[in-house]
């Protein structure tokens, strides 16, 4: 169960996060990005709001690119990891 609770989770909101997320509010993007670049460690998360905000807000279409292939690199790793995990979980349960 352990590995169960690890994946489902909800997700912590850190308080850079946060302050990142006043920013936006008050439409403060520059400040904003500059939150968010801050947060470490770095997230697939974080990589795709920072890549949302530069598309929708600044036009920087290119960087916003960057940030969502990147955040996908990271995904596939970590999938590929809890997919290895979740397989030995099991598999020690079943024996």
């Amino acid at each position: 169960m352990e590995i169960f609770n690890f994946i489902f989770r909800a997700p912590v909101i850190t308080v850079e996060e946060e302050k990142a997320q006043k920013y936006v509010g008050k439409r403060d993007i520059d400040r904003a990005l500059v939150a968010y670049r801050s947060i470490q460690p770095v997230t697939p998360h974080v990589l795709n709001t920072i890549g949302q905000l530069c598309a929708e807000r600044k036009g920087d279409y290119e960087y916003a690119l960057q940030c969502h292939k990147q955040a996908l690199k990271m995904q596939e790793k970590v999938s590929v990891f809890f997919f290895f995990q979740l397989y030995n979980f099991v598999c020690s349960t079943v024996r």
